[in-house]
């Protein structure tokens, strides 16, 4: 870092930036851990609060894993903001339309729905620019990727030796995988290594690296000896592992375009040769850079980090020098565009309710035939998206999901939720304990809900020893004392509160069919 702010000069900043739990300052209670879907999250708070608002271009630099949280989390600042704005061109509608639009819907209509619709129309048309390379200063390595004007001020990402997908046949990959679920006990021992001479420390580091300088010999010995440095490595890997064995986000590099700039070393077991030639082939526009004598573990070399700022500070430097000339698209014009966008969805769907019964005939045939089609998705999950532990295990099957498929996500707490159309199962049964519908039909629920969704998305090794009976019968003895305590244990009132609450929430509504709120 300090060589690359000698390469800038005064006129740049140079900022470093830790993933959360490893600071090796003691600022991480004991136990603690962060998941790689917190570590995004916190950067993207970190970008949203501190640099995104701070009114000048901003480079990211990612390290390793370092790369993927700064390319995700950029995306869903930039995905968020898109979405706000949509959202606020909706609200300002809402009373423009009661105005202007002699429509007997135009008073009362919600546009929540078309906001993201047209939100989600907004993302996949930069998805698109960006992967056709248009747009200004794309090509030049600086700029806004496909799209012609920034979509915020971070003009570039440089993603060092990146580690983007797991790679099954890597041994040492495997080796790695298989100790991260005892993260906490292989903490509590390196706590104990602590404890030794830093003679000592040094000693066994260097057996482990032999080309590590005298100064990085010192901070492994003092971080891979601090407990909660070692948990939160191992625990943030343990889910590195299961993020990164679906598919590699090739879609989201394409649409940074020439936004991201990635390179790559020999021998690295990150970031093999073949992972290279995938990304050639799949984001051709990419900047790629391959580097001859440089390693993934560069930062324990003088002579490495010192070479590779060298290489990227003239990549830093064309990046903010072409965002001079690439400004953020103006906010009325940006608001303007979004406003007609928002009229035209609303137009359209106004013209459907205007149609009358024989539009209501239409969407009830398109309705029953699509019904009677066989789904393309082979199970369905009904979860609690009020639950924030159940969440978090919803999107990482979402992710490992999101290419095949073959998942159907189901949020048993969404108002419109109607136990006929999944099986029957009520939402008071799907509180109580997890419930799934495989595509013909059949109901599953416990232990066998989560080996199936499980082998849906290649992690069928999990639960695999589930397939036993006893084990089985054992499982879903545990998974009881969880059913019956989640609430609480999530700081929820019990299930007859929620009960209640949700019967409150569905009076309304009950009412306008004549029927009782099922639950």
């Amino acid at each position: 870092m300090r060589s690359l702010q000698a390469h800038l000069g005064d006129g740049s900043r140079v900022t470093a930036v830790s993933n959360l739990g490893m600071d090796a300052q003691g600022l991480t209670p004991r136990g603690t851990v962060y998941s790689l879907e917190q570590q995004i999250t916190h950067k993207q708070a970190l970008l949203a609060q501190h640099f995104a608002v701070c009114g000048r271009p901003v480079v990211l630099l990612g390290h390793s894993i370092g790369t993927y949280i700064a390319i995700h989390a950029v995306h869903r600042l930039e995905a968020d903001a898109d979405a706000g704005a949509s959202r606020a061109a909706a609200a300002a509608l809402d009373s423009v339309t009661a105005r202007e639009w002699e429509h007997p819907h135009a008073a009362g209509a919600s546009l929540d729905g078309m906001a993201a619709e047209l939100a989600a129309e907004r993302r996949q048309q930069v998805v698109d620019a960006a992967g056709s390379g248009g747009g200004s200063g794309g090509r030049d390595g600086g700029g806004g990727g496909g799209s012609g004007a920034l979509r915020s001020n971070i003009v570039k990402i440089v993603g060092l030796y990146p580690f983007l997908q797991v790679d099954p046949d890597c041994s040492r990959q495997r080796r790695l995988q298989r100790l991260t679920p005892y993260h906490a006990l292989v903490a509590r021992l390196a706590g104990g290594l602590g404890y030794l001479p830093l003679a000592l420390r040094r000693m066994a580091v260097r057996m482990g690296g032999k080309d590590m300088d005298a100064h990085a010999v010192d901070v492994t010995a003092q971080v891979f000896t601090d407990p909660a440095n070692v948990e939160n490595g191992l625990y943030m890997g343990m889910t590195e592992f299961e993020a990164l064995a679906a598919p590699a986000d090739w879609w989201l590099l394409r649409s940074l375009g020439r936004r991201l700039a990635v390179f790559a070393a020999p021998d690295d077991i990150w970031f093999k040769r073949w992972k290279w030639d995938a990304m050639q082939r799949e984001v051709p526009e990419i900047e790629a850079h391959w580097v001859e004598n440089q390693s993934h573990a560069f930062c324990v070399s003088q002579r490495q980090s010192e070479e590779l700022a060298a290489r990227i500070a003239p990549i830093v430097e064309a990046a903010l020098q072409a965002s001079r000339g690439t400004a953020a698209a103006p906010a009325g014009a940006a608001d303007s565009s979004r406003l007609a966008a928002v009229r035209q969805l609303q137009a359209r769907k106004f013209a459907a309710r205007s149609a009358g019964p024989a539009a209501d005939a239409a969407t009830a045939s398109s309705s029953s035939s699509s019904s009677n089609s066989q789904p393309s998705w082979r199970i369905e999950m009904l979860y609690d998206g009020d639950c924030p532990l159940c969440m978090r295990e919803v999107e990482m099957l979402q992710r490992r999901d999101a290419a095949a498929g073959r998942i159907c996500f189901v949020d048993i707490a969404a108002p419109d939720y109607d136990a006929a159309q999944h099986a029957g199962v009520t939402f008071e049964q799907a509180m109580e304990r997890i419930h799934a519908v495989e595509a013909d039909g059949t109901v599953i629920k416990d232990v066998e809900v989560f080996r199936r969704l499980y082998e849906e998305v290649g992690l069928g090794w999990v639960y695999a020893v589930t397939k036993n009976r006893t084990v089985e019968g054992l499982a879903n003895k545990v998974y009881d004392v969880w059913a019956k305590y989640r609430l609480p244990l999530t700081g929820r009132p019990d299930l007859a509160v929620v009960l209640q609450e949700k019967k409150s929430c569905c009076g309304g509504a009950a009412g306008k069919d004549g029927g009782a709120c099922e639950l």
